[in-house]
């Protein structure tokens, strides 16, 4: 029996004009590079493309001035795979520190090393 919580790696090298087409593609889709490739490759029912529209969802319905992280955010459903739970909080806190988030900043990571946020 396989485990299907074992992430493996792909890596797709991409000339500088490949690069610029995804690139644009997602910033159209509004997504981060990651969930727009796993999105065209599995649909948009992939695990991590469905945490990001998730998290995006719930940090619209918190209060301004309210402080959260992604494992307290999502709260008994943050259920999914190590690697996709990683993976999205890599993604989240780039996509706010670039500002394609809009709706978080990030502050500071906290003693266990799980960055915390201020919905804005």
């Amino acid at each position: 029996m396989k485990n299907s919580n074992v992430m493996k790696n792909i890596q797709v090298l991409l000339n500088e004009d490949e690069y610029t087409v995804i690139e644009t593609k997602a910033k159209e889709a509004g997504q981060p590079i990651p969930v727009y490739v796993r999105s065209r490759l599995l649909g948009d029912e992939n695990e991590l493309s469905a945490a990001y529209a998730e998290a995006l969802r719930r940090v619209e319905s918190l209060a301004p001035g309210t402080a959260f992280d992604l494992k307290t955010l999502f709260g008994t459903d943050w259920t999914m795979s190590r690697g996709t739970k990683l993976t999205l909080g890599k993604t989240f806190y780039e996509m706010v520190k670039d500002g394609g988030i809009r709706t978080a900043r990030p502050e500071k990571k906290n003693s266990s090393n799980i960055m915390q946020y201020t919905r804005i």
